[in-house]
């Protein structure tokens, strides 16, 4: 990586100067939107898995007030770090706005999103139904055409790696 970022400074005259940098993050109200999922192919052990993100697609019923997780882990109330509070669709991609739970997990979550260290997310959801194909490389692929959200995670490493917070890698040009 450092090699990448060398070449890319010699190459373009531009230097990473902050990192990633949430849009939408409100600190008073301990909010901020996240793209849960989009119809990114995700390499799975019987294929590549694509989850339709529309409306008709996605079934809804839990997505009011649904968990927002640490790393899809579910056996303890303390792995609640909020809750969704808003849902909406743009571009084919499902939009989740979180709020953070005021207690010292939440709080730690919030202050590495802020900071830019924590910015990926994961749909946890149970398959409903799906049709199968093959792809051009002879892979199978599991369209899902009808999936239920059950939580939203804050992880390391998602599959789905366009499932992020919403916000940006800021690049500056390079001092002169």
């Amino acid at each position: 990586m450092a090699t990448a970022l060398r070449k890319a400074k010699a190459d373009s005259g531009l230097h990473r100067t902050w990192g990633f940098q949430p849009e939408t993050l409100d600190e008073e109200e301990r909010t901020i939107w996240v793209v849960a999922a989009t119809e990114t192919p995700v390499r799975r052990y019987y294929g590549d898995e694509i989850l339709l993100c529309t409306r008709k697609a996605v079934v809804a019923t839990r997505l009011k007030n649904m968990p927002v997780l640490d790393s899809h882990r579910s056996t303890s109330v303390k792995d609640i770090l909020g809750q969704v509070i808003e849902t909406r669709f743009e571009g084919r991609k499902l939009h989740m706005k979180v709020r953070f739970a005021d207690n010292d997990n939440g709080n730690a979550a919030l202050g590495l999103v802020r900071d830019g260290m924590l910015h990926k997310v994961s749909a946890g959801y149970r398959i409903l139904e799906a049709e199968e194909s093959t792809g051009r490389n002879g892979v199978p692929v599991i369209t899902v055409t009808r999936w239920e959200p059950t939580e939203i995670s804050l992880v390391s490493v998602p599959a789905d790696p366009n499932a992020t917070i919403r916000g940006n890698v800021k690049m500056a040009r390079k001092p002169t």
